[in-house]
């Protein structure tokens, strides 16, 4: 009997020690997202206070001074600009139920949006688009170069 009394106990105190730790990492996500929510309609042109605006969702590397914007969830590139990103505006957070999406407005002339799983933090998709006045339409793009 005194052995199910202990065993009880040291299972009642672990349970306390787990839901602890879980409402402190839920804490942790809070303020972070408080942080982000805190940059959204200011325009960034400081190249860390970008690049940590974007590092929150997205992995961002530069070779030369091409910088690439890459999908951390499966690696794939998002965008690429030979110059850099030169302005970065985070315009909008939207949460759903089950996602949020984020949006940002990059060189003052492409939208970058996340989409993201609330509970895991798993990007669904990413998708890169500029306005062409001409066709009045948003087109997908990946970079800002012409054909000619």
């Amino acid at each position: 009997m005194k052995a199910v009394q202990i065993f009880t106990l040291t299972l009642l105190i672990f349970s306390g020690i787990v839901n602890a730790n879980e409402r402190n990492n839920h804490k942790k996500s809070n303020d972070e997202n408080v942080m982000i929510t805190d940059l959204i309609g200011k325009d960034l042109t400081n190249q860390k206070e970008i690049n940590d605006a974007l590092n929150v969702y997205l992995d961002i590397e530069k070779e030369g001074d091409t910088q690439y914007i890459f999908n951390p969830q499966n690696d794939q590139l998002v965008m690429y600009f030979k110059e850099g990103v030169k302005e970065l505006q985070l315009t909008a957070i939207k949460k759903t139920s089950q996602l949020t999406n984020v949006y940002y407005k990059v060189n003052n002339d492409f939208t970058l949006h996340v989409v993201m799983y609330n509970g895991t933090k798993n990007i669904v998709d990413v998708r890169t688009r500029k306005y062409f006045p001409e066709y009045e339409k948003n087109f997908r793009v990946i970079t800002s170069e012409k054909n000619n």
